[in-house]
């Protein structure tokens, strides 16, 4: 999963490679779901700051035995927006995880963008092919059939 800066530093990137992998990832909601997080996070650390602030003038008039109801009603407040805005950051913190779940690693430079298989360039190769007088069988029938794995046996053991 790509990390939420490097999506936002690289944004050109990431679309072009979401739109050369043929994702059909829509990329329009992520900066504004971001930007949305990144407003709400500012509030929530300013009303924090603000509530540790008044929280030590309460101490301080407390010390000199002086009335700060008022003071703690407003912390009240304050504590109520700071839960509000907490639960709009969790919301939309879902929303960006669920679209950062979905983008696809960048394929290098060098990936030949295709549709298929068949757009794929073959780099190096090794040897040949060898040629069969009969059809190959994939490695499960292979080993089933000289005795060296039990799929039924496999099965039961597992409770499937």
């Amino acid at each position: 999963m790509l990390d939420l800066k490097f999506i936002r530093e690289n944004f050109d990137k990431v679309q072009q490679a979401v739109t050369n992998r043929r994702d059909g990832i829509d990329l329009s909601k992520f900066t504004s779901l971001d930007d949305e997080r990144r407003v709400h996070l500012s509030e929530v650390e300013k009303l924090k700051a603000q509530r540790n602030r008044v929280s030590q003038e309460i101490a301080q008039i407390k010390k000199e035995k002086g009335d700060a109801e008022e003071k703690i009603k407003e912390m009240r407040d304050v504590g109520a927006q700071i839960k509000e805005l907490d639960e709009k950051v969790r919301e939309v913190e879902d929303a960006l995880y669920q679209i950062q779940t979905r983008i696809p690693n960048i394929p290098h430079e060098s990936t030949p963008v295709g549709a298929s298989e068949a757009d794929n360039k073959v780099e190096k190769s090794w040897g040949e092919i060898p040629k069969l007088d009969f059809e190959a069988k994939p490695h499960w029938e292979l080993a089933e059939n000289l005795g060296l794995i039990d799929f039924e046996g496999g099965a039961k053991v597992s409770g499937s």
